[in-house]
């Protein structure tokens, strides 16, 4: 999903007609169309505002990699990993698991 659609997925989500919308980020209604149909690129201010609009991450908005929770010792972090190193830890966590066993 590309973040034109994104943003149309959020709004809609909400109930939110694209007029409201563009009321709420104070832009043209055609201007947030172009935006929703990826003819127009997001500013960054236009990115944090949408972030607070929706109550959400700039991650999240972007389409990035969700936050990954991992739990050590009762303690919760938050953290950014990609898939790459999730795939990475869950091996490590793997071969700890297999050790301890042995």
């Amino acid at each position: 999903m590309n973040i034109g659609e994104r943003v149309k997925h959020l709004r809609e989500e909400r109930g939110w007609s694209q007029k409201e919308l563009a009321q709420k980020m104070k832009i043209n209604n055609s201007v947030l169309n172009r935006i929703e149909n990826n003819k127009r690129v997001l500013t960054d201010s236009e990115i944090i505002i949408l972030a607070k609009l929706f109550q959400i991450s700039t991650d999240d908005l972007l389409g990035l990699e969700p936050k990954q929770r991992i739990k050590e010792e009762n303690k919760l972090y938050d953290i950014t990993i990609n898939k790459e190193e999730l795939h990475l830890l869950k091996d490590y966590l793997d071969f700890i698991r297999y050790k301890k066993k042995n």
